[in-house]
């Protein structure tokens, strides 16, 4: 079996992709292999999804992909630009990546699963990368799972804050106390952080946004701050209905959502 078709099966490629060639430098540990398609291919519109669209130009990229054992593996493929009748000139999607991605999916995958077990900066080292481009990965698929979130059957809410480095630096946590995951998290720990919480709280489901009013106060509240940072005017959190109190079985729950996000930034817990 020639490498192409060997590299091909390994990714998954399928017509009109295919692949041309590999380049294994043992002394720079790395392997670059080279994606094409066929003359006269055509794609569908990215926009409209009309099949059938003429190659119109193409640009070269290049993507890290999964190691190749200790080898660092890249992926090169001239991603072409189609004309569609109705959307004009657009650029394809491939496949095996993300738009506006300098990685795979796959290499996506792979640091999605490490973050959450170890820092996000061991991680970079781990792949000799810039740990701003890992960054970048997680906020993307964050924000991408936070705008699916539906919490409007949320009941008990726990909030806390921790050091996030040393000195006063402190990161505010918003906990489902019953799914022991974490809602949010906020800079700081004063009462804007319960603002921030609250303005990203319209809750969505579903692609239908539900006005404040229609959310269900959750009850109880835990609240695990000084007093002099609980916020008296907010809707949640207004006199009489504070629930201020230290369960030590309510704060191991807590922590234990805490720890991971607090450990990902890569500071001292």
């Amino acid at each position: 079996m020639r490498d192409t078709d060997l590299f091909r099966m390994a990714l998954g490629i399928e017509p009109p992709w295919v692949v041309t060639k590999s380049d294994l430098e043992a002394t720079a540990k790395r392997l670059d292999i080279h994606l094409d398609f066929a003359r006269g291919s055509r794609f569908a519109c990215p926009q409209c999804g009309i099949a059938g669209c003429p190659t119109y130009d193409s640009e070269d990229k290049t993507w890290r992909h999964l190691n190749f054992f200790q080898h660092e593996a890249y992926l090169h493929a001239r991603v072409p630009r189609v004309t569609c009748k109705g959307c004009g000139i657009k650029q394809v999607s491939v496949p095996w990546v993300r738009s506006d991605s300098g990685f795979t999916l796959l290499f996506d995958a792979l640091v999605m699963a490490m973050v959450q077990a170890m820092p996000v900066a061991v991680v970079a080292r781990m792949f000799d990368e810039w740990d701003t481009r890992l960054w970048r990965v997680i906020h993307h698929y964050v924000e991408a799972a936070r705008d699916r979130a539906d919490h409007s059957e949320v009941t008990s809410v726990a909030l806390d804050e921790t050091a996030s480095r040393r000195g006063h630096n402190y990161v505010s946590l918003f906990v489902d106390l019953v799914c022991r995951r974490v809602l949010f998290v906020a800079e700081g720990k004063d009462a804007g952080t319960v603002d921030a919480f609250a303005k990203s709280l319209p809750s969505r489901k579903r692609g239908i946004w539900r006005p404040m009013a229609a959310i269900p106060r959750p009850s109880p509240r835990c609240i695990d701050m000084s007093p002099a940072f609980i916020p008296t005017g907010h809707v949640w959190m207004a006199p009489g209905s504070q629930g201020l109190f230290r369960v030590s079985a309510t704060e191991g729950r807590l922590r234990s959502c805490v720890r991971p996000v607090v450990a990902a930034s890569g500071r001292r817990p």
